[in-house]
């Protein structure tokens, strides 16, 4: 069975991060890999840019960002259930509404899948840090990972992209 893993994270990536995080979605591919992603510049693009179209990027909207897809699967369905999660998770719950929410929908697809088909396996996310999560609107999709139990690796965290590539078994490629 194939397996899934969420690329996520800033939009405001530090010089090499973009080449960095297409690299680890090309070796993720070839070790037959799915991504899922949103689609969202910075982070989200970089992975897609190395998926060679082997993942679904999740979009709070038809038409959000179509130049950024890099072939991958595009779903623009909004589940009654990721919005209510959306909800449930965000800061401003209940008062969370307009195209806020459906970002935030589309973040709890992201991990979850489609009615929880292809849920990931794992999260990556390239973000800074904080003491019980990351920063930014990747946090939504860090939280609900951690509440359902799915390992979360943070490439601004030292050695976690070391430790995410041996949790998943795929090594780094030798270095020549």
């Amino acid at each position: 069975m194939e397996r899934t893993w969420a690329g996520i994270g800033s939009r405001k990536l530090a010089n090499g991060e973009a080449a960095r995080l297409a690299a680890l979605a090309r070796h993720l591919t070839d070790q037959g890999w799915w991504l899922h992603s949103g689609n969202a510049d910075g982070a989200d693009v970089a992975f897609q840019s190395g998926a060679s179209g082997r993942g679904t990027a999740f979009l709070p909207w038809p038409g959000h960002n179509p130049a950024n897809l890099h072939g991958m699967e595009a779903c623009t369905e909004n589940t009654p259930e990721a919005l209510a999660t959306a909800r449930r998770l965000h800061p401003k719950g209940r008062r969370l509404d307009g195209k806020a929410l459906l970002f935030m929908a589309r973040n709890v697809q992201i991990v979850e899948g489609l009615r929880g088909a292809r849920r990931c396996d794992a999260v990556v996310c390239c973000a800074d840090p904080l003491p019980d999560g990351v920063e930014g609107g990747s946090s939504l999709a860090w939280s609900l990972a951690r509440e359902l139990g799915i390992p979360c690796f943070n490439l601004r965290t030292e050695g976690d992209e070391e430790r995410f590539l041996l949790w998943a078994g795929a090594p780094p490629p030798l270095k020549v």
